[in-house]
């Protein structure tokens, strides 16, 4: 089933996106070979939350509810702190990248607009998802990972 057949058959509206705006195989599965992914988890009161797909989760309500289109920029946002700061950190230990603005800011975005209640740790995870349409299976190389305590972080500050 392509995303195109998915998607049609959550919202009338998209369905005919679908099959106006999508045009020719450029959103089939098999033409998507690199997903960037963020997955965040965080605890509070000695329970940790599941594991949440940032990108995932803004895509599914934007399909429940296309008038919401803002949680596709949110994916933007995502995606682009999270390209922003791999690039910067390489493998680095989490002393080495936490005073880094990208980092601060990714920081405050994540615990002031997606989690918004107050947490003891955070457990973040970007990577790479690569799909082989040959073998049919997709790969994840993780680029960074961290967990730490988001309230030791400076605030990413504005200029």
């Amino acid at each position: 089933m392509s995303l195109g057949q998915r998607r049609s058959s959550v919202n009338p509206l998209t369905s005919l996106y679908a099959k106006v705006v999508l045009l020719g195989p450029f959103f089939e599965e098999s033409r998507i070979k690199t997903t960037p992914h963020l997955l965040v988890s965080f605890k509070t009161d000695g329970q940790w939350s599941g594991i949440h797909n940032l990108a995932e989760e803004n895509f599914a309500e934007y399909t429940r509810n296309p008038l919401r289109y803002q949680k596709l920029r949110y994916c933007d946002y995502e995606r682009f702190l999270s390209r922003q700061l791999s690039q910067q950190i390489g493998h680095r230990e989490f002393n080495e990248v936490k005073d880094l603005r990208i980092f601060r800011e990714l920081n405050q975005y994540l615990l002031q607009e997606r989690i918004g209640i107050p947490i003891d740790s955070l457990h973040i995870v970007y990577g790479l998802n690569t799909y082989d349409p040959v073998n049919a299976i997709s790969t994840m190389d993780t680029l960074f990972t961290y967990t730490y305590n988001p309230n030791a972080v400076a605030h990413a500050k504005r200029y």
